[in-house]
């Protein structure tokens, strides 16, 4: 790699990290960065030394750039990075989970995982059957988007921590058997599309929620809570289903 290819790179991070920040912040930075690899070019910095910069940069410049944003911006932020989170977790599960002798054998664990699953799961799809609802415009009307929002999102966000647990948990009592039931295929594939739909709402068409606070959300807005539901009813029936469907 070339030392202007190496300057690429570290144009694109900063795009990156910047991207969330006012304009007037986000323009002195990168023309401040611009400048410094403008400085480094012309004195001859090697490629080593510019990726070096970059990559000892890396967390001063998150750090910076998330204590900068406007709520709006750190809260898509959050979401993106915990998505991702999420999804590199449950693929690295469901492809490489070793099956529980505990979770097959133990008196009290399947049952008390089921239980907290159950629990889980109401408290998630509940508090998502809330948002959704307000948002397709079927169910408070008279409350402020951005304050049922905020109220219920940090419930359902314990609600999925719970049910993504103790739903792996279920899943290693017999991973081979699970993986290859029909109905459970269907269930992941809903799941994942719900959370990348949530992802959505959350990370994008929710940021400028300020705008219609307490009016009908814009058609995409409301496009995203009528799959969320139906996305949730798919997963309801088929994990219902998954004990009475035998794999192929």
């Amino acid at each position: 790699m070339t030392p202007q290819a190496a300057a690429g790179v570290a144009r694109w991070w900063t795009r990156c990290y910047t991207a969330g920040l006012p304009v007037d912040l986000r323009e002195a930075r990168r023309a401040e960065v611009e400048s410094d690899l403008w400085e480094s070019l012309a004195d001859g910095s090697s490629t080593r030394h510019i990726l070096a910069r970059v990559v000892l940069g890396v967390v001063d410049d998150l750090t910076w750039s998330l204590t900068l944003m406007d709520t709006d911006s750190r809260a898509a932020t959050t979401w993106s990075i915990g998505s991702l989170a999420a999804f590199a977790l449950a693929w690295l599960w469901l492809s490489l989970a070793p099956e529980s002798v505990v979770m097959r054998e133990s008196v009290w664990a399947f049952p008390a995982v089921l239980t907290l699953h159950l629990l889980g799961l109401v408290l998630f799809v509940g508090m998502r059957l809330a948002i959704d609802l307000r948002m397709t415009g079927w169910a408070f009307g008279g409350v402020a988007a951005s304050q049922l929002v905020r109220r219920a999102g940090p419930w359902s966000l314990i609600g999925a921590i719970v049910t993504v647990a103790s739903g792996m948990a279920l899943y290693s009592t017999d991973a081979a058997r699970m993986a290859a039931n029909p109905a459970f295929q269907i269930k992941i594939a809903a799941l994942g599309l719900a959370l990348a739909n949530a992802w959505l709402f959350h990370a994008a068409l929710g940021r400028r929620m300020r705008d219609w606070d307490l009016v009908a959300p814009p058609a995409a807005v409301q496009a995203s809570a009528y799959l969320s539901l139906a996305l949730w009813t798919v997963i309801l029936v088929a994990g219902k289903l998954t004990p009475f469907v035998s794999p192929d």
